[in-house]
Protein backbone atom coordinates (compact mmCIF):
# COMPACT_ATOMS: atom_id res chain seq x y z
CA UNK A 1 0.00 0.00 0.00
CA UNK A 2 1.30 3.41 -0.93
CA UNK A 3 1.95 5.70 2.04
CA UNK A 4 0.02 8.91 2.39
CA UNK A 5 1.68 12.30 2.30
CA UNK A 6 2.06 14.17 5.56
CA UNK A 7 -0.56 16.90 5.95
CA UNK A 8 0.47 19.28 8.76
CA UNK A 9 -2.78 21.27 8.44
CA UNK A 10 -4.81 18.20 9.27
CA UNK A 11 -2.58 17.46 12.22
CA UNK A 12 -3.15 20.95 13.61
CA UNK A 13 -6.91 20.78 13.03
CA UNK A 14 -7.12 17.39 14.75
CA UNK A 15 -4.99 18.48 17.69
CA UNK A 16 -7.15 21.59 18.12
CA UNK A 17 -10.35 19.56 18.08
CA UNK A 18 -8.93 17.10 20.61
CA UNK A 19 -7.78 19.96 22.89
CA UNK A 20 -11.21 21.60 22.80
CA UNK A 21 -12.90 18.25 23.44
CA UNK A 22 -10.62 17.62 26.43
CA UNK A 23 -11.45 21.11 27.73
CA UNK A 24 -15.18 20.44 27.50
CA UNK A 25 -14.67 16.98 29.04
CA UNK A 26 -12.81 18.48 32.02
CA UNK A 27 -15.55 21.07 32.37
CA UNK A 28 -18.21 18.34 32.38
CA UNK A 29 -16.25 16.34 34.97
CA UNK A 30 -16.02 19.43 37.19
CA UNK A 31 -12.20 19.35 37.21
CA UNK A 32 -11.72 22.55 35.28
CA UNK A 33 -14.02 25.55 34.97
CA UNK A 34 -12.97 27.47 31.84
CA UNK A 35 -14.44 30.81 30.93
CA UNK A 36 -17.36 30.23 28.49
CA UNK A 37 -15.71 32.28 25.76
CA UNK A 38 -12.36 30.46 25.80
CA UNK A 39 -12.94 27.12 24.10
CA UNK A 40 -14.88 28.20 21.01
CA UNK A 41 -12.44 30.99 20.05
CA UNK A 42 -9.60 28.50 20.65
CA UNK A 43 -11.27 26.13 18.18
CA UNK A 44 -11.71 28.93 15.66
CA UNK A 45 -8.08 30.04 16.04
CA UNK A 46 -6.85 26.45 15.62
CA UNK A 47 -8.88 25.95 12.44
CA UNK A 48 -7.64 29.24 10.97
CA UNK A 49 -4.06 28.21 11.77
CA UNK A 50 -4.66 24.83 10.14
CA UNK A 51 -5.98 26.55 7.01
CA UNK A 52 -2.92 28.81 6.81
CA UNK A 53 -0.53 25.88 7.25
CA UNK A 54 -2.41 23.91 4.58
CA UNK A 55 -2.15 26.81 2.13
CA UNK A 56 1.58 27.18 2.79
CA UNK A 57 2.14 23.43 2.41
CA UNK A 58 0.25 23.41 -0.88
CA UNK A 59 2.28 26.36 -2.21
CA UNK A 60 5.58 24.75 -1.21
CA UNK A 61 4.66 21.43 -2.84
CA UNK A 62 3.48 23.16 -6.00
CA UNK A 63 6.75 25.11 -6.28
CA UNK A 64 8.78 21.96 -5.69
CA UNK A 65 6.77 20.06 -8.34
CA UNK A 66 7.21 22.89 -10.88
CA UNK A 67 10.95 23.02 -10.23
CA UNK A 68 11.17 19.26 -10.76
CA UNK A 69 9.17 19.47 -14.00
CA UNK A 70 11.39 22.24 -15.37
CA UNK A 71 14.39 19.89 -15.11
CA UNK A 72 12.76 17.46 -17.53
CA UNK A 73 13.05 18.00 -21.30
CA UNK A 74 10.20 19.85 -22.97
CA UNK A 75 7.85 17.90 -25.27
CA UNK A 76 8.44 18.29 -29.01
CA UNK A 77 6.79 21.31 -30.65
CA UNK A 78 3.58 20.69 -32.55
CA UNK A 79 5.27 21.39 -35.88
CA UNK A 80 7.10 18.05 -35.63
CA UNK A 81 3.92 15.99 -35.67
CA UNK A 82 3.13 14.10 -38.92
CA UNK A 83 -0.15 15.95 -39.55
CA UNK A 84 -0.20 15.26 -43.30
CA UNK A 85 -0.10 11.49 -42.82
CA UNK A 86 -2.70 11.69 -40.07
CA UNK A 87 -5.02 13.68 -42.36
CA UNK A 88 -4.54 11.19 -45.20
CA UNK A 89 -5.42 8.30 -42.92
CA UNK A 90 -8.50 10.11 -41.64
CA UNK A 91 -9.68 10.96 -45.17
CA UNK A 92 -9.17 7.34 -46.29
CA UNK A 93 -11.21 6.08 -43.34
CA UNK A 94 -13.96 8.60 -44.06
CA UNK A 95 -14.06 7.65 -47.75
CA UNK A 96 -14.37 3.97 -46.81
CA UNK A 97 -17.31 4.71 -44.52
CA UNK A 98 -19.04 6.82 -47.18
CA UNK A 99 -18.49 4.05 -49.74
CA UNK A 100 -20.12 1.51 -47.42
CA UNK A 101 -23.15 3.74 -46.87
CA UNK A 102 -23.61 4.37 -50.61
CA UNK A 103 -23.33 0.68 -51.61
CA UNK A 104 -26.50 -0.33 -53.55
CA UNK A 105 -28.85 -2.82 -51.93
CA UNK A 106 -27.19 -2.66 -48.55
CA UNK A 107 -29.39 -1.47 -45.73
CA UNK A 108 -28.49 -0.90 -42.16
CA UNK A 109 -27.88 -4.12 -40.26
CA UNK A 110 -28.27 -6.36 -43.30
CA UNK A 111 -26.29 -9.55 -43.27
CA UNK A 112 -23.67 -9.91 -46.00
CA UNK A 113 -25.16 -11.26 -49.22
CA UNK A 114 -28.79 -10.53 -48.31
CA UNK A 115 -29.01 -7.15 -49.95
CA UNK A 116 -30.94 -5.71 -47.02
CA UNK A 117 -34.06 -4.91 -49.10
CA UNK A 118 -37.66 -5.28 -47.89
CA UNK A 119 -38.88 -7.63 -50.63
CA UNK A 120 -38.33 -11.39 -50.69
CA UNK A 121 -35.62 -10.88 -53.28
CA UNK A 122 -33.74 -8.55 -50.97
CA UNK A 123 -32.80 -6.09 -53.67
CA UNK A 124 -35.86 -3.88 -53.30
CA UNK A 125 -37.10 -4.53 -56.86
CA UNK A 126 -39.98 -6.81 -55.85
CA UNK A 127 -39.33 -9.36 -58.58
CA UNK A 128 -38.85 -12.23 -56.14
CA UNK A 129 -35.39 -13.06 -57.41
CA UNK A 130 -32.76 -13.54 -54.77
CA UNK A 131 -29.38 -11.86 -55.16
CA UNK A 132 -27.84 -15.30 -55.76
CA UNK A 133 -29.89 -15.65 -58.95
CA UNK A 134 -32.26 -18.29 -57.61
CA UNK A 135 -36.00 -17.60 -57.66
CA UNK A 136 -37.66 -16.61 -54.41
CA UNK A 137 -39.87 -18.86 -52.25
Amino acid sequence: MKGHTFEPGRLIAGATAVAVAVGYGLDAAGTWDPHPLVLLPALLAGLVLAALVTALTHAARRNRRRAHQSDQPAPPPLGDLPMASLREGHEALRATREHRQEAPGRGRGAAPGTGGGKTPGGDGSGDGVRPTGRPGP
